[in-house]
């Protein structure tokens, strides 16, 4: 059962005594832990398990509290970290590991690294993290503003799709990596970007504007799925399918009163892992095998790959950019936070740079190609050692940390209109994880800036105006 959109969503209560003050001292000794080790040494063991399995617990608990983000953020980087100790310490893993990257020594200084960003990272969101978060019933101005923005929005959200259109459907044509270019040209990601808001906001209109169960909601719902489908699905895209799963779980999480809840995000969760893992088959064989052949495949090798674990090279890359960036910054090959100082000019939108001749820096993910052969992206964990060593796994994920918790707040304030900024940067940086702080940063950017515009579209005029659209709307459906 759903509560309806005029109605009160009740949080949870936090969950707190013995068992948060153990995950507590458990991740302030994983990063004593980690930290010591790296400094002396120590060969990793599988004894470390426990400071990812905490952290994943810190974030089992977050979500409960209604810490959306902080527990998705944290609980994918407990996550990498659990995945990597395995990779690190188990005999079987590390004959997956790329020749010249399975020293022990290095091993155990990525797999260190790793931990103390995981374990700090969980830390701080999981002591700090507002606990519990409601949504009022929709008042009259809020209800007008989402009623009257929300076929503007759906529609635009459409427009921009056909515009940043990534490649031919894959039944068409061979599957090309549209990750990183569309059809045309350069991607634009910024303006894809808040085509995926819009579809984030759409739902949310329909919901504060008209409820669950009316009509206008359920249209739009559709059309969100179909857009998702055909402009980015069926385009071999897997990144932004992870987001708008996530955006739907933590939805429904929100809204239903089932004590099944937990359960049914759970089982989406691995859904969606399982969808990841036959679309990367299928999307390269559908021009070949058609949609359904090709999908038949990817389940086939799906199968194998849960019976015999077969392709867990490809769940380790997580692991391989630590690899890569130790070897890297061991070797005096070291950015110096250069990454950090290119966030400013990479601001600039591609329209823009274009326009005027400016030349934007390299993200990330293009300026490790230059020194070594890697799979596409570099997570957060792997730039900020790069930059900084040691020290950056330290202030790094101290500094997220609170930056989510900032965020957290910020919209417990506003108006539930206005979680679709929430909501989008969930949706982006799920994505943005694996590709770098600077997707990251400007998923969060465009989150903060497209609330901005719409609190001040929806307060910037008079109320009465919102109210008298409101009642005619209401006495034309009499």
């Amino acid at each position: 059962m759903i509560a309806g959109a005029a109605g009160e969503y009740p949080a949870h209560r936090s969950i707190t005594g013995m068992f948060d003050c153990a995950i507590t001292v458990i991740l302030a000794v994983g990063v004593a832990y980690g930290v010591v080790s790296s400094l002396w040494g120590t060969t990793a063991s599988l004894a470390v398990l426990v400071f990812p399995m905490a952290g994943l617990l810190a974030a089992v608990i977050l979500f409960r509290r209604h810490a959306f983000l902080c527990a998705i953020i944290s609980g994918v980087m407990a996550a990498m970290a659990l995945v990597s100790t395995l990779m690190a310490t188990g005999a079987a893993f590390v004959e997956l590991i790329p020749e010249g990257l399975a020293s022990e020594g290095l091993r155990s200084q990525a797999l260190h690294a790793m931990l103390v960003f995981s374990a700090v990272l969980s830390l701080v969101v999981f002591v700090h993290s507002p606990a519990g978060w409601s949504w009022n019933p929709p008042t009259r101005r809020e209800q007008s503003f989402a009623r009257v923005t929300l076929w503007p929005a759906l529609v635009g959200a459409q427009v921009i799709a056909m515009l940043t259109l990534r490649g031919p459907l894959i039944t068409k044509a061979g599957y090309w990596s549209a990750e990183y270019a569309k059809s045309g040209g350069e991607q634009d990601v910024g303006l894809e970007a808040i085509g995926l808001f819009l579809l984030v906001y759409s739902i949310l209109a329909g919901l504060r504007g008209y409820g669950l169960r009316h009509i206008h909601f359920r249209v739009t719902v559709v059309v969100v799925l179909l857009s998702i489908v055909y402009f980015r699905i069926l385009r071999g895209e897997r990144a932004s399918v992870v987001g708008f799963a996530a955006f739907f779980a933590v939805l429904y999480y929100m809204l239903s009163s089932s004590r099944y809840k937990g359960l049914v995000v759970g089982l989406s969760c691995l859904l969606t892992f399982a969808f990841i893992r036959v679309w990367v088959v299928a999307r390269w064989e559908a021009s070949f095998l058609g949609l359904f052949g090709s999908l038949e495949l990817g389940l086939t090798e799906f199968w194998d790959w849960v019976a015999a674990a077969k392709g867990a090279d490809r769940v380790s890359e997580s692991f391989w950019y630590m690899l890569h960036v130790v070897n890297l910054y061991e070797g005096g090959i070291r950015r110096n936070g250069i990454t950090y100082l290119n966030l400013i000019p990479q601001m600039v939108p591609a329209a823009i740079a274009d326009a005027i001749g400016y030349v934007r820096p390299l993200a990330e993910p293009w300026v490790l190609a230059g020194y070594v052969e890697h799979g596409g992206g570099i997570h957060m964990t792997a730039e900020a050692y790069w930059n900084f060593g040691l020290t950056g796994m330290v202030v790094v994920p101290f500094v997220l940390g609170w930056m989510l918790i900032g965020v957290e707040k910020l919209y417990r304030r506003l108006e539930a209109i206005f979680v679709y900024g929430y909501f989008g940067i969930i949706v982006l940086n799920l994505a943005a994880l694996t590709v770098g702080v600077q997707s990251f940063v400007r998923g969060v950017e465009i989150g903060l800036l497209l609330t901005g515009l719409g609190w001040l579209s929806m307060y910037g005029i008079d109320s009465n105006t919102w109210d008298a659209q409101l009642s005619g709307e209401q006495h034309g459906t009499k």
